[in-house]
């Protein structure tokens, strides 16, 4: 699914909450294609992450069946569940490995980050190290320049 096609047909008053004749939602169609673009903007369209097709499936379940665990992993961020039937077996375990991946995901992201961040105040330290030598030399050039301008002015 095309987000900038999905984009126009919304803006043109298409519903993004509306069915097919399987009861599948765009959200359904956007995240079996793993259109993460697509996923993201008919969420921020309110389309209903709990829509159910006639086989009685949210596009939660979709995006798991297809092995779309990124939108699996943002439908879900979106307060969606597993229905009932489907929170067993491999399709919670599969669920349940997507929400790890996502959770390793964030944490390799804080720890680079992190990593950064003490890079940079590793080097703003150093920086400030070699500003405040340079200072004090600038200092003592200063007071040897005032010295001499004293004693040719006092002779």
């Amino acid at each position: 699914a095309d987000v900038e096609k999905v984009r126009f047909l919304a803006e043109a008053g298409a519903p993004v909450t509306g069915g097919d004749y399987d009861l599948r939602a765009p959200l359904h169609v956007a995240v079996c294609s793993g259109s993460i673009a697509t996923t993201h903007y008919l969420i921020g369209m309110t389309a209903d992450v709990t829509a159910c097709d006639r086989w009685g499936n949210p596009p939660l379940v979709d995006a798991l069946g297809v092995s779309v665990k990124s939108a699996a992993i943002l439908i879900h961020h979106c307060s969606a569940k597993l229905p009932a039937h489907l929170a067993e077996g491999e399709m919670l375990q599969f669920f349940e490995e997507a929400h790890e991946q996502d959770m390793s995901v964030v944490a390799q992201e804080l720890g680079a980050r992190k990593a950064t961040r003490m890079a940079l105040v590793a080097a703003s330290s150093d920086a400030r190290r070699v500003l405040e030598l340079a200072l004090t030399g600038l200092g003592s050039v200063l007071a040897e320049l005032a010295m001499e301008q004293r004693t040719v002015f006092s002779a």
